[in-house]
């Protein structure tokens, strides 16, 4: 009899452990955890600060609609909100935005670059073109936003202080040959065999410079009737002729070539031969250009 009870005491004091066990147990879905480590996983949960939400930040108004609206407006036959550009305005900006492409572009390549690299001739005077027909037109708008620079009045006082300033050097105008002057033949000729030389070398020449050898010879076969055509240029034309330039590339620095129409060329030709006919006679001063036959402390003088 005592062994059988002590047998039923132990089987009652497991049911009752399993019982508190079961009783521990709490049910949270898949939590099957202990009620205790529940009770520090919530602990540790609120112990954790929690972020702060972001502010929220408006948006400017730039006057454009948002994507959405611009297609239901567009899809409706209305007004997308887009703010209106002319054509002008449009083409100008493209431009610019393409010289500025390019000017940031051949900064970074020259950046970028190895020292002993070939560079490529081609993208690079392509690139420097842009770069000076841009910082030309930057020089053009400044100068129509603000204005001449010398006032009228300023640029009178500037010729009058001129004038009188040739009259105290006795200074003599050069005369303005007339139509039969004596020495127009042979600086016709000087003028011709000038430029007859820069076509000695070449072997291919264009449409335009295919003009000029002809007029060299048609004005040597007629050198009297092309020195007063000459003058009749340089006293009554006043227009202003279109003139190309070429930049030669050099790697350091660019080079400009202007191309002029041959009848322009002829005309600057001539004058030049008569001005350094009129030097060799001595009728400009030694302040023009600086000469050995004045010493310089007069000249400093003067």
């Amino acid at each position: 009899m005592p062994c059988k009870n002590k047998t039923t005491t132990r089987k009652s004091s497991s049911s009752k452990s399993q019982s508190r066990a079961d009783e521990d147990m709490i049910d949270f879905g898949t939590d099957t955890r202990p009620k205790g480590d529940a009770n520090l996983a919530e602990g540790s949960q609120k112990d954790q600060a929690v972020p702060p939400a972001p502010p929220a930040t408006s948006t400017p108004d730039l006057g454009i609609s948002p994507p959405s609206a611009m297609l239901a407006a567009l899809a409706a036959g209305g007004d997308p909100g887009i703010p209106m550009m002319s054509s002008e305005d449009y083409d100008m900006e493209h431009a610019e935005d393409m010289l500025n492409e390019d000017f940031e572009a051949e900064f970074y390549e020259e950046d970028m670059e190895p020292q002993h690299a070939t560079p490529n001739k081609t993208k690079n005077l392509g690139h420097l073109t842009r770069l000076y027909l841009k910082a030309e037109q930057e020089q053009q708008h400044a100068y129509l936003k603000d204005g001449l620079y010398i006032s009228s009045e300023e640029a009178v006082a500037i010729h009058m202080v001129t004038v009188h300033w040739l009259k105290s050097r006795k200074f003599a105008p050069i005369p303005f040959r007339s139509l039969s002057y004596k020495h127009d033949t042979k600086l016709l000729v000087l003028a011709l065999e000038k430029l007859k030389e820069a076509y000695s070398v070449k072997g291919r020449l264009n449409q335009s410079q295919h003009k000029e050898p002809a007029l060299i010879e048609q004005a040597y076969n007629n050198p009297h009737k092309c020195p007063s055509r000459i003058k009749h240029l340089l006293l009554t034309q006043r227009a202003f002729k279109e003139s190309g330039i070429e930049f030669f590339d050099t790697y350091d620095k660019l080079i400009p070539c202007y191309d002029i129409k041959p009848v322009e060329k002829i005309t600057h030709a001539y004058l030049d031969q008569f001005l350094f006919f009129e030097d060799k006679h001595g009728l400009f001063p030694a302040w023009i250009k600086l000469a050995d036959t004045e010493p310089p402390p007069l000249l400093v003088y003067k």
